[in-house]
């Protein structure tokens, strides 16, 4: 209330969120309950927006207020503990330090520069007997300690023993420096982070699709604003089925970027991810990302058609169609296998024997070589040909190709609530019956709808 009260009178009501804010001296009343000791390591959390959001805007006091947890320190040295005290028994382990510090990391934000600012370093001995404490730092012209009266004096069991930390900033920028505390028996290490100016996108925490036909592409484009007091500079990554455009750039403070967010998944089911946003400060912020793919109301007229007979050399046809009753727009292809796991395991077996046959090929060529030296410079057209066959077998569509049966159009699209009408035409070499499977590769299936011709 009493820093509400002093931007209301002496700066205004129109402070941004994110303005530099002069220092407010904290009263104990105000600090809360002592948070419990975290003692296992948890795994980083993802932030989100609102929560990035939060934290970016509080002053330096309304980050220690609102501190809820204290982990054990780092430990980066153990003394002798006879040196110091008569009483080499500890009830702590040896992973423990005797005095548990509060907050376990000191934070300052929002500062102002050429002004001070102070913060509690609350030093509590958790053991069972009086023990002594020493606090230093290497110096800087930017941190100084402030102890109190009683530093010298040991600090009875349960009991605090408060130091104050102040911090003189000469720009808005972030430092980093680290505290460090000797108690009887270790050394550990309080660190101190002084977050300056920060660029803050007002992204939603969660972006949802909703309900969208499998393989269909879906966009929401997001108007996002940088509410926070510097340019970001940024860059954006999803994974599949999400996508975004674009995947990097920069807003200057106020300013507003288009963000288009697609979805598009090969697979029924609901689908989860997550949009990380990289801001060149180091943070990184989650926006979750969901959808639910489901199979439309597209299917084949009938999945069996069987073709008049006709003459060698002759041929004949008939029709079948593609209905699409769904209110999408549905792409299709003929295709010569049932997956696309079947697709790619024909296509790396042509590659396989086109690899056997390249060394094959090199083998003999520079066993010519020796022979003939003269030849040497022809290696480099070999070495091309096979490259070229090779993306070749890479970019094929696999799409279906029959000198006795082929279909017309063998790709295209569907417009909703419509049809499309397909040709089958049937032109034998031999006389004999023929047996045909196709499947057609449509948006809004997950399956390939399979023709039995």
């Amino acid at each position: 209330n009493e820093y509400k009260s002093y931007l209301r009178l002496n700066v205004g009501q129109n402070m941004s969120l994110f303005d530099p804010v002069p220092p407010v001296e904290v009263k104990k009343s105000e600090l809360c309950v002592r948070p419990a000791l975290v003692t296992k390591l948890k795994d980083k959390a993802k932030v989100k927006p609102s929560e990035y959001f939060e934290v970016t805007c509080m002053s330096t006091d309304e980050r220690l207020i609102n501190t809820k947890e204290m982990n054990i320190p780092k430990i980066i040295q153990l003394l002798d503990i006879t040196a110091f005290s008569n009483i080499k028994e500890a009830q702590l382990d040896i992973d423990e330090p005797l005095f548990q510090p509060f907050p376990s990391k000191l934070h300052f934000q929002r500062y102002i520069p050429c002004q001070c600012y102070e913060v509690p370093l609350s030093l509590r001995n958790n053991d069972k007997v009086a023990r002594a404490v020493r606090v230093s730092q290497v110096p800087s012209p930017y941190f100084e300690i402030i102890t109190p009266p009683n530093a010298s004096s040991k600090v009875a069991p349960g009991i605090d023993i408060t130091f104050i930390i102040r911090f003189m900033p000469t720009e808005q920028k972030d430092y980093y420096h680290e505290i460090i505390v000797a108690t009887e028996r270790e050394k550990f290490l309080v660190p101190v982070q002084c977050m300056g100016a920060r660029a803050v996108l007002d992204f939603p925490d969660l972006v949802d699709f909703g309900v969208q036909a499998v393989k269909h592409e879906s966009t929401k484009t997001l108007l996002v604003r940088n509410v926070g007091s510097k340019d970001a500079k940024f860059s954006f990554s999803t994974e599949s089925p999400f996508a975004v455009e674009p995947t990097h750039g920069s807003i200057g403070v106020g300013c507003s970027l288009q963000v288009h967010l697609t979805f598009c998944s090969k697979y029924t089911g609901s689908q989860l991810q997550d949009l990380i946003v990289h801001y060149d400060t180091g943070e990184d912020v989650y926006v979750q990302l969901s959808g639910n793919a489901v199979d439309a109301n597209v299917r084949l007229e009938k999945s069996t058609l069987k073709l008049s007979p006709t003459y060698i050399t002759m041929s004949t046809q008939q029709e079948i169609k593609l209905l699409n009753r769904s209110n999408i727009v549905a792409h299709f292809h003929w295709k010569r296998y049932s997956t696309a796991i079947e697709e790619n395991n024909n296509k790396n077996m042509k590659i396989y024997s086109l690899e056997n046959d390249q060394e094959d090929e090199m083998r003999e060529f520079l066993n010519l070589c020796v022979t003939d030296p003269a030849k040497r410079h022809e290696l480099s057209l070999i070495t091309r040909s096979y490259k070229n066959k090779k993306s070749a077998i890479e970019d094929d569509d696999m799409v279906f190709t029959d000198d006795i049966i082929s279909l017309e159009p063998i790709s295209g699209e569907i417009w909703p609530n419509s049809s499309k009408t397909i040709t089958v035409m049937f032109k034998p070499n031999v006389a004999k019956n023929f047996y045909r499977m196709v499947y057609c590769d449509i948006v809004g299936r997950e399956s390939r709808l399979p023709l039995k011709i």
